[in-house]
């Protein structure tokens, strides 16, 4: 991911630390209230009835968590950069392919409850909608050339052009068949483990299914479909009330 999204986060995060503590403190509600940074990993798919194959491809997502707590349920929102690639290959084991990465921002909303709690560790499921903006896209892959090709004499004495395979990769310039606002509901289920009163450690495993598609009009027919993503990440949250004496002295 480039440096300027990591800096772009690290600014976001401290502004919506600060919003949320002033919003939080003026009703209360530090002591329910928790924000942290998370991060993981992706596996996405575009489903689509076009002829190609299509393949999963891994990828990654970085967030920044809010939970609110009142008794065993939690509303929680997590702003998310993440990738959501995919691949298409005539056959399987084809040298001839073409990817897309493709980078979204996504704000899901969910609501969810602790149905196992022990000493330290909690155990939650959850379930909501979300919502996403494709930010930007990469094309790679692998084509013949007609241009660059080889010459190959056969047993009956005949020749046979190849045409040697080349690759290339190229930005996605976006047009008015695009849809970059997509929605879909997501669900999830989480294990917490609490390391003292103001910090807990979280690893969750959420899927994310998109209900709207990636193209308005099947002119691009191989954008054309719904995503399926499964991501697994992990975070550390703090509770807004010791975020509050972190942002002064620093430490947690």
């Amino acid at each position: 991911m480039p440096v300027y999204f990591f800096k772009l986060y690290k600014i976001t995060f401290y502004v919506a630390l600060n919003c949320l503590i002033l919003f939080c403190n003026s009703y209360n509600l530090l002591a329910q209230a928790k924000l942290g940074i998370t991060a993981g990993y992706s596996n996405n798919i575009l489903i689509s009835d076009n002829s190609l194959n299509e393949r999963n491809r891994d990828g990654y997502i970085v967030g920044i968590n809010y939970n609110y707590l009142f008794n065993n349920l939690f509303l929680e929102t997590n702003f998310t950069f993440i990738s959501k690639n995919f691949r298409f290959q005539k056959f399987y084991n084809s040298e001839i392919y073409q990817q897309y990465d493709n980078n979204y921002l996504q704000l899901p909303v969910s609501l969810g409850f602790y149905f196992l709690k022990a000493q330290k560790i909690k155990i939650s499921i959850s379930g909501g909608g979300f919502v996403s903006y494709w930010l930007q896209s990469h094309i790679k892959g692998v084509l013949p050339n007609v241009y660059n090709s080889i010459d190959s004499l056969n047993s009956n004495g005949n020749i046979t052009q190849y045409a040697r395979l080349t690759e290339y990769k190229v930005k996605y310039i976006f047009s008015d068949a695009d849809n970059r606002w997509g929605f879909g509901w997501n669900t999830g289920i989480g294990i917490h483990y609490l390391i003292n009163r103001n910090i807990c450690l979280a690893l969750k495993g959420q899927y994310f299914q998109s209900i709207t598609n990636n193209e308005k009009s099947k002119g691009n027919f191989q954008l054309y479909g719904y995503f399926k993503t499964f991501v697994i990440e992990s975070g550390v949250l703090i509770e807004l009330k010791h975020a509050k004496h972190f942002l002064k002295n620093g430490k947690l």
